[in-house]
Protein backbone atom coordinates (compact mmCIF):
# COMPACT_ATOMS: atom_id res chain seq x y z
CA UNK A 1 0.00 0.00 0.00
CA UNK A 2 2.69 2.50 0.85
CA UNK A 3 6.44 3.01 1.18
CA UNK A 4 7.86 5.76 3.35
CA UNK A 5 4.46 7.42 3.57
CA UNK A 6 5.67 9.79 6.24
CA UNK A 7 9.23 10.38 5.18
CA UNK A 8 8.07 13.96 4.83
CA UNK A 9 9.58 17.32 5.62
CA UNK A 10 12.91 15.57 5.46
CA UNK A 11 14.22 17.84 8.05
CA UNK A 12 11.00 19.35 9.37
CA UNK A 13 12.79 21.83 11.57
CA UNK A 14 15.56 22.51 9.07
CA UNK A 15 18.35 21.07 11.17
CA UNK A 16 21.40 21.23 8.91
CA UNK A 17 23.03 17.89 8.14
CA UNK A 18 26.57 18.44 6.98
CA UNK A 19 28.45 16.20 4.52
CA UNK A 20 31.22 15.44 6.98
CA UNK A 21 33.47 12.42 6.75
CA UNK A 22 31.78 9.42 8.33
CA UNK A 23 35.19 8.15 9.41
CA UNK A 24 35.95 11.29 11.45
CA UNK A 25 35.08 10.46 15.05
CA UNK A 26 35.50 13.91 16.56
CA UNK A 27 32.46 15.00 18.57
CA UNK A 28 31.68 17.76 16.08
CA UNK A 29 31.86 15.43 13.11
CA UNK A 30 29.76 12.74 14.78
CA UNK A 31 27.12 15.33 15.62
CA UNK A 32 27.04 16.92 12.17
CA UNK A 33 26.84 13.58 10.37
CA UNK A 34 24.12 12.38 12.77
CA UNK A 35 26.13 9.36 13.95
CA UNK A 36 24.26 9.36 17.24
CA UNK A 37 25.21 5.88 18.44
CA UNK A 38 28.88 6.70 17.94
CA UNK A 39 28.36 10.09 19.63
CA UNK A 40 26.83 8.34 22.64
CA UNK A 41 29.92 6.16 22.95
CA UNK A 42 32.21 9.19 22.57
CA UNK A 43 30.56 11.29 25.30
CA UNK A 44 30.98 8.42 27.76
CA UNK A 45 34.61 9.54 28.02
CA UNK A 46 35.37 12.06 30.80
CA UNK A 47 34.62 15.74 30.33
CA UNK A 48 32.55 16.08 27.12
CA UNK A 49 31.00 19.53 26.49
CA UNK A 50 27.53 20.04 27.92
CA UNK A 51 26.12 20.58 24.43
CA UNK A 52 27.01 17.06 23.26
CA UNK A 53 25.82 15.55 26.54
CA UNK A 54 22.49 17.24 25.91
CA UNK A 55 22.26 16.05 22.31
CA UNK A 56 22.90 12.45 23.39
CA UNK A 57 20.33 12.69 26.20
CA UNK A 58 17.75 13.93 23.69
CA UNK A 59 18.60 11.21 21.18
CA UNK A 60 18.17 8.44 23.76
CA UNK A 61 14.96 9.82 25.30
CA UNK A 62 16.43 11.08 28.57
CA UNK A 63 14.30 14.18 28.36
CA UNK A 64 15.01 15.85 31.76
CA UNK A 65 18.78 15.67 31.17
CA UNK A 66 18.28 16.77 27.58
CA UNK A 67 16.35 19.89 28.59
CA UNK A 68 18.64 20.79 31.46
CA UNK A 69 21.85 20.58 29.43
CA UNK A 70 20.62 22.27 26.27
CA UNK A 71 18.81 25.07 28.10
CA UNK A 72 22.08 25.81 29.91
CA UNK A 73 23.81 26.07 26.51
CA UNK A 74 21.16 28.54 25.33
CA UNK A 75 21.32 30.63 28.49
CA UNK A 76 25.11 30.91 28.34
CA UNK A 77 25.20 32.27 24.76
CA UNK A 78 21.67 32.84 23.34
CA UNK A 79 22.80 34.02 19.89
CA UNK A 80 25.52 31.44 19.31
CA UNK A 81 25.53 28.66 16.71
CA UNK A 82 25.42 26.08 19.51
CA UNK A 83 22.35 27.81 20.98
CA UNK A 84 20.63 27.56 17.60
CA UNK A 85 21.52 23.87 17.36
CA UNK A 86 20.33 23.31 20.93
CA UNK A 87 16.99 24.97 20.12
CA UNK A 88 16.61 22.79 17.04
CA UNK A 89 17.19 19.64 19.07
CA UNK A 90 14.77 20.74 21.78
CA UNK A 91 12.17 21.59 19.14
CA UNK A 92 12.51 18.06 17.76
CA UNK A 93 11.99 16.57 21.23
CA UNK A 94 8.86 18.64 21.76
CA UNK A 95 7.53 17.98 18.27
CA UNK A 96 7.80 14.20 18.46
CA UNK A 97 6.06 14.10 21.84
CA UNK A 98 3.13 16.30 20.82
CA UNK A 99 4.34 19.34 22.80
CA UNK A 100 3.78 21.62 19.85
CA UNK A 101 3.56 24.84 21.85
CA UNK A 102 7.05 24.34 23.27
CA UNK A 103 8.26 23.46 19.78
CA UNK A 104 6.80 26.71 18.44
CA UNK A 105 8.51 28.68 21.22
CA UNK A 106 11.90 27.31 20.16
CA UNK A 107 11.16 27.98 16.50
CA UNK A 108 10.12 31.56 17.28
CA UNK A 109 13.30 32.09 19.27
CA UNK A 110 15.43 30.98 16.32
CA UNK A 111 13.64 33.40 14.00
CA UNK A 112 14.02 36.21 16.53
CA UNK A 113 17.80 35.79 16.26
CA UNK A 114 17.76 35.32 12.47
CA UNK A 115 14.56 36.09 10.52
CA UNK A 116 15.98 34.14 7.57
CA UNK A 117 16.73 31.01 9.58
CA UNK A 118 15.81 27.91 7.49
CA UNK A 119 13.27 27.01 10.16
CA UNK A 120 10.93 29.56 8.58
CA UNK A 121 10.12 27.02 5.83
CA UNK A 122 8.29 24.80 8.33
CA UNK A 123 6.97 27.67 10.45
CA UNK A 124 3.39 27.72 9.03
CA UNK A 125 2.85 24.08 10.02
CA UNK A 126 4.53 24.49 13.41
CA UNK A 127 2.43 27.62 14.06
CA UNK A 128 -0.77 25.76 13.19
CA UNK A 129 0.05 22.87 15.52
CA UNK A 130 1.34 25.27 18.17
CA UNK A 131 -2.14 26.75 18.53
CA UNK A 132 -3.40 23.44 19.86
CA UNK A 133 -3.22 22.38 23.52
CA UNK A 134 -0.62 19.78 24.36
CA UNK A 135 -1.56 16.12 24.25
CA UNK A 136 -2.07 14.52 27.66
CA UNK A 137 -2.72 10.98 28.95
CA UNK A 138 -5.41 10.72 31.62
CA UNK A 139 -5.42 6.91 31.91
CA UNK A 140 -2.73 4.38 31.08
CA UNK A 141 -3.21 0.67 31.64
CA UNK A 142 -1.19 -2.18 30.09
CA UNK A 143 -3.25 -3.25 27.11
CA UNK A 144 -3.62 -5.71 24.27
CA UNK A 145 -5.77 -5.28 21.16
CA UNK A 146 -6.26 -7.30 17.99
CA UNK A 147 -4.15 -6.48 14.95
CA UNK A 148 -5.94 -5.71 11.69
CA UNK A 149 -4.74 -5.65 8.10
CA UNK A 150 -4.40 -2.15 6.62
CA UNK A 151 -3.59 -2.80 3.00
CA UNK A 152 -0.15 -4.39 3.26
CA UNK A 153 0.45 -2.77 6.65
CA UNK A 154 -0.84 -3.45 10.15
CA UNK A 155 -3.42 -1.43 12.07
CA UNK A 156 -5.08 -1.34 15.48
CA UNK A 157 -8.59 -0.49 16.69
CA UNK A 158 -9.22 2.75 18.58
CA UNK A 159 -11.93 5.30 19.31
CA UNK A 160 -11.89 8.97 18.36
CA UNK A 161 -14.47 11.10 20.14
CA UNK A 162 -16.39 7.89 20.85
CA UNK A 163 -16.37 6.69 17.23
CA UNK A 164 -14.67 3.42 16.24
CA UNK A 165 -11.76 3.47 13.80
CA UNK A 166 -8.82 1.29 12.72
CA UNK A 167 -5.56 3.12 11.96
CA UNK A 168 -2.08 2.01 10.96
CA UNK A 169 0.74 2.70 13.44
CA UNK A 170 3.74 4.53 12.06
CA UNK A 171 6.95 5.62 13.79
CA UNK A 172 7.52 8.01 10.87
CA UNK A 173 4.39 10.14 11.47
CA UNK A 174 4.68 13.26 13.61
CA UNK A 175 0.94 13.33 14.47
CA UNK A 176 -2.19 11.35 13.72
CA UNK A 177 -2.76 11.68 9.97
CA UNK A 178 -6.27 11.38 8.52
CA UNK A 179 -8.20 12.23 5.37
CA UNK A 180 -10.70 15.08 5.41
CA UNK A 181 -13.68 12.74 5.20
CA UNK A 182 -12.36 10.75 8.16
CA UNK A 183 -11.88 13.94 10.17
CA UNK A 184 -15.52 14.78 9.54
CA UNK A 185 -16.68 11.23 10.36
CA UNK A 186 -15.02 11.20 13.80
CA UNK A 187 -16.14 14.72 14.66
CA UNK A 188 -12.78 16.48 14.79
CA UNK A 189 -12.59 20.20 15.42
CA UNK A 190 -10.74 21.70 12.45
CA UNK A 191 -8.72 24.89 12.88
CA UNK A 192 -8.11 27.58 10.32
CA UNK A 193 -4.67 26.85 8.90
CA UNK A 194 -2.29 28.91 6.80
CA UNK A 195 -2.36 27.47 3.24
CA UNK A 196 1.44 27.53 3.35
CA UNK A 197 1.30 24.74 5.95
CA UNK A 198 2.28 21.80 3.80
CA UNK A 199 3.43 18.19 3.98
CA UNK A 200 5.04 16.70 0.87
CA UNK A 201 3.91 19.80 -0.99
CA UNK A 202 0.24 19.30 -0.02
CA UNK A 203 -1.66 21.95 1.89
CA UNK A 204 -2.96 20.45 5.12
CA UNK A 205 -5.28 21.42 7.93
CA UNK A 206 -4.81 20.72 11.62
CA UNK A 207 -7.51 19.37 13.91
CA UNK A 208 -7.99 18.27 17.50
CA UNK A 209 -9.63 15.24 19.11
CA UNK A 210 -10.82 15.93 22.63
CA UNK A 211 -11.08 12.21 23.45
CA UNK A 212 -8.91 9.45 22.03
CA UNK A 213 -8.96 5.87 23.35
CA UNK A 214 -6.77 2.86 22.58
CA UNK A 215 -7.21 -0.13 24.87
CA UNK A 216 -6.69 1.07 28.44
CA UNK A 217 -5.15 4.40 27.36
CA UNK A 218 -7.22 7.57 27.29
CA UNK A 219 -5.78 10.70 25.68
CA UNK A 220 -6.98 14.28 25.72
CA UNK A 221 -6.24 16.84 23.00
CA UNK A 222 -4.64 14.66 20.35
CA UNK A 223 -3.45 16.64 17.32
CA UNK A 224 -4.39 15.49 13.82
CA UNK A 225 -3.01 16.56 10.45
CA UNK A 226 -5.76 16.43 7.82
CA UNK A 227 -4.99 15.60 4.16
CA UNK A 228 -7.14 15.84 1.03
CA UNK A 229 -9.25 12.74 0.37
CA UNK A 230 -7.81 12.15 -3.09
CA UNK A 231 -4.27 11.45 -1.89
CA UNK A 232 -2.41 8.20 -1.26
CA UNK A 233 -2.74 6.16 0.83
CA UNK A 234 -6.18 7.30 2.01
CA UNK A 235 -8.08 7.46 -1.27
CA UNK A 236 -8.35 3.67 -1.59
CA UNK A 237 -9.09 2.96 2.06
CA UNK A 238 -12.64 2.40 3.40
CA UNK A 239 -14.23 4.80 5.87
CA UNK A 240 -12.97 4.20 9.38
CA UNK A 241 -9.49 3.21 8.15
CA UNK A 242 -8.30 6.49 6.65
CA UNK A 243 -5.86 7.28 9.43
CA UNK A 244 -2.28 6.74 10.61
CA UNK A 245 -1.29 6.72 14.27
CA UNK A 246 1.83 8.82 14.82
CA UNK A 247 4.83 9.04 17.07
CA UNK A 248 3.41 11.26 19.87
CA UNK A 249 0.84 8.58 20.67
CA UNK A 250 3.27 5.69 20.31
CA UNK A 251 5.77 7.44 22.60
CA UNK A 252 3.09 7.79 25.25
CA UNK A 253 2.78 3.98 25.34
CA UNK A 254 6.45 3.73 26.46
CA UNK A 255 6.58 0.42 24.58
CA UNK A 256 4.58 -1.56 22.05
CA UNK A 257 4.89 -4.89 20.29
CA UNK A 258 3.16 -7.01 17.70
CA UNK A 259 3.52 -10.58 16.50
CA UNK A 260 2.27 -13.60 14.64
CA UNK A 261 -0.43 -14.11 17.25
CA UNK A 262 -2.07 -10.99 15.74
CA UNK A 263 -1.91 -9.14 19.08
CA UNK A 264 -0.70 -5.57 19.54
CA UNK A 265 0.47 -5.08 23.14
CA UNK A 266 1.43 -1.71 24.62
CA UNK A 267 2.20 0.01 27.90
CA UNK A 268 3.51 -3.26 29.32
CA UNK A 269 5.75 -3.64 32.38
CA UNK A 270 8.97 -4.70 30.70
CA UNK A 271 12.35 -5.53 32.13
CA UNK A 272 14.89 -2.77 31.49
CA UNK A 273 17.81 -5.20 31.24
CA UNK A 274 18.22 -5.37 27.48
CA UNK A 275 21.81 -4.24 27.05
CA UNK A 276 22.93 -1.29 24.97
CA UNK A 277 20.28 0.81 23.20
CA UNK A 278 19.92 0.11 19.50
CA UNK A 279 17.34 2.81 18.67
CA UNK A 280 17.72 6.58 18.88
CA UNK A 281 15.92 9.75 17.86
CA UNK A 282 17.32 12.09 15.24
CA UNK A 283 14.98 15.00 16.03
CA UNK A 284 11.59 13.43 15.12
CA UNK A 285 13.01 10.51 13.11
CA UNK A 286 13.63 7.10 14.70
CA UNK A 287 16.92 5.37 13.95
CA UNK A 288 17.99 1.77 14.56
CA UNK A 289 21.43 0.20 14.67
CA UNK A 290 21.74 -3.09 12.81
CA UNK A 291 24.66 -5.23 11.63
CA UNK A 292 25.70 -6.61 8.28
CA UNK A 293 28.68 -8.96 8.17
CA UNK A 294 29.59 -7.79 11.68
CA UNK A 295 29.61 -4.09 10.68
CA UNK A 296 27.35 -1.76 12.67
CA UNK A 297 25.06 0.34 10.45
CA UNK A 298 22.47 3.01 11.20
CA UNK A 299 19.07 2.69 9.48
CA UNK A 300 15.84 4.60 9.78
CA UNK A 301 13.12 2.69 11.65
CA UNK A 302 9.82 2.96 9.81
CA UNK A 303 6.84 0.85 10.89
CA UNK A 304 4.89 2.66 8.14
CA UNK A 305 7.20 1.40 5.41
CA UNK A 306 6.15 -1.83 3.75
CA UNK A 307 9.64 -2.78 2.62
CA UNK A 308 13.21 -2.30 3.78
CA UNK A 309 15.39 -0.24 1.46
CA UNK A 310 19.10 0.56 1.32
CA UNK A 311 20.75 3.85 0.40
CA UNK A 312 23.82 4.93 -1.53
CA UNK A 313 26.22 4.81 1.48
CA UNK A 314 25.53 1.05 1.67
CA UNK A 315 26.61 0.62 -1.95
CA UNK A 316 29.78 2.57 -1.23
CA UNK A 317 30.56 0.69 2.01
CA UNK A 318 29.98 -2.75 0.50
CA UNK A 319 31.10 -2.10 -3.06
CA UNK A 320 32.41 -5.66 -3.46
CA UNK A 321 28.99 -7.21 -2.82
CA UNK A 322 27.29 -4.72 -5.13
CA UNK A 323 29.75 -5.35 -7.98
CA UNK A 324 29.50 -9.11 -7.60
CA UNK A 325 25.73 -9.65 -7.29
CA UNK A 326 24.00 -6.30 -8.02
CA UNK A 327 21.83 -5.66 -11.06
CA UNK A 328 20.03 -2.54 -12.26
CA UNK A 329 16.40 -2.15 -11.25
CA UNK A 330 13.65 0.18 -10.11
CA UNK A 331 11.71 0.60 -6.89
CA UNK A 332 8.27 2.18 -6.59
CA UNK A 333 8.04 4.61 -3.69
CA UNK A 334 4.54 5.63 -2.59
CA UNK A 335 4.33 8.75 -0.44
CA UNK A 336 1.47 10.96 0.58
CA UNK A 337 0.81 12.96 -2.56
CA UNK A 338 3.08 11.09 -4.94
CA UNK A 339 4.20 7.82 -6.47
CA UNK A 340 7.76 7.69 -7.79
CA UNK A 341 9.97 5.22 -9.62
CA UNK A 342 13.48 5.26 -8.15
CA UNK A 343 16.51 3.79 -9.89
CA UNK A 344 18.02 1.04 -7.77
CA UNK A 345 20.66 -1.63 -7.60
CA UNK A 346 19.05 -4.97 -6.75
CA UNK A 347 20.83 -7.57 -4.62
CA UNK A 348 19.19 -11.02 -4.67
CA UNK A 349 19.55 -11.47 -0.90
CA UNK A 350 20.95 -9.66 2.12
CA UNK A 351 21.10 -10.56 5.82
CA UNK A 352 20.72 -7.84 8.44
CA UNK A 353 21.10 -8.66 12.12
CA UNK A 354 18.70 -6.79 14.41
CA UNK A 355 19.87 -7.44 17.96
CA UNK A 356 20.31 -11.22 17.96
CA UNK A 357 17.79 -11.80 15.19
CA UNK A 358 19.01 -12.60 11.64
CA UNK A 359 16.56 -11.06 9.16
CA UNK A 360 16.73 -11.87 5.45
CA UNK A 361 15.91 -9.30 2.78
CA UNK A 362 14.91 -10.82 -0.59
CA UNK A 363 15.52 -8.92 -2.81
CA UNK A 364 17.36 -5.88 -1.47
CA UNK A 365 16.95 -2.56 -3.30
CA UNK A 366 19.65 0.12 -2.99
CA UNK A 367 18.04 3.47 -3.93
CA UNK A 368 20.62 5.32 -5.98
CA UNK A 369 19.11 8.72 -6.82
CA UNK A 370 17.82 9.64 -3.39
CA UNK A 371 19.35 12.63 -1.54
CA UNK A 372 22.35 11.62 0.56
CA UNK A 373 21.27 10.99 4.15
CA UNK A 374 24.49 11.63 6.05
CA UNK A 375 25.87 8.29 7.26
CA UNK A 376 22.61 6.35 7.28
CA UNK A 377 22.50 3.16 5.27
CA UNK A 378 18.81 2.47 4.72
CA UNK A 379 15.33 2.24 6.17
CA UNK A 380 14.13 -0.79 8.14
CA UNK A 381 10.55 -1.59 7.13
CA UNK A 382 7.77 -3.94 8.10
CA UNK A 383 8.85 -6.75 5.78
CA UNK A 384 11.82 -7.51 8.05
CA UNK A 385 10.06 -6.75 11.32
CA UNK A 386 7.28 -9.20 10.43
CA UNK A 387 9.82 -12.04 10.16
CA UNK A 388 10.05 -12.43 13.93
CA UNK A 389 7.55 -14.11 16.21
CA UNK A 390 7.26 -10.83 18.14
CA UNK A 391 8.78 -7.41 17.56
CA UNK A 392 9.04 -4.94 20.45
CA UNK A 393 9.89 -1.24 20.37
CA UNK A 394 10.71 0.05 23.85
CA UNK A 395 11.24 3.80 24.24
CA UNK A 396 12.40 3.42 27.85
CA UNK A 397 15.33 1.09 27.18
CA UNK A 398 15.56 2.50 23.60
CA UNK A 399 15.66 -0.95 22.06
CA UNK A 400 14.15 -2.77 19.12
CA UNK A 401 13.90 -6.50 19.87
CA UNK A 402 12.95 -9.27 17.50
CA UNK A 403 12.58 -12.90 18.54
Amino acid sequence: MRELVTCICAVLLANPCFPTDCDDHSLKSLYESRQLFELREAVSNPGPPVFYQGVVACAFNQVPNCERNLKSVIESAPRSTEARQARTTLAGVYFRSGRYRECLAQSNAMLAVNPDDPVKESQPLVQALGKLPNQSVTRSEPSKVALHAWGEDLAIPLRVNGRNATYAFDTGSFAVFVSRSEAKRVGLRLYETDPRATVNGLSVTVALAKDFDIGGFHFKNVAFVVFPDDQEPFKDMPAGERGILGLPTLLAFSNFSWGRDQVFAFGQNLSANYGEPNIAFDEQAVLVRVKHQGTKLTFGLDTGGETTTLERPFAERFAGIVQKTGTKGQKTINEIGSRREIQSIVLPQLELQVGNFPAILRPAHILMNQPDNACHYGSLGMDLMKQSERTTIDFESMTLRMR
